[in-house]
């Protein structure tokens, strides 16, 4: 991760459109958990 971006988070800072992927989790979670926040950003679009 860029040093500036880095820096952004530690200030605890948000970065719309850019997901940390957690280097410990294998494929397969990354898969679910990026579904899942697709998922969560859609439905409440959808619920009105």
């Amino acid at each position: 991760m860029p040093v500036h971006l880095a820096d952004h988070l530690a200030q605890g800072r948000h970065i719309p459109g850019i997901f940390q992927l957690n280097p410990n989790m294998s494929v397969g979670e990354t898969l679910e958990e990026l579904v899942l926040a697709a998922f969560a950003s859609i439905l409440p679009r959808q619920i009105k």
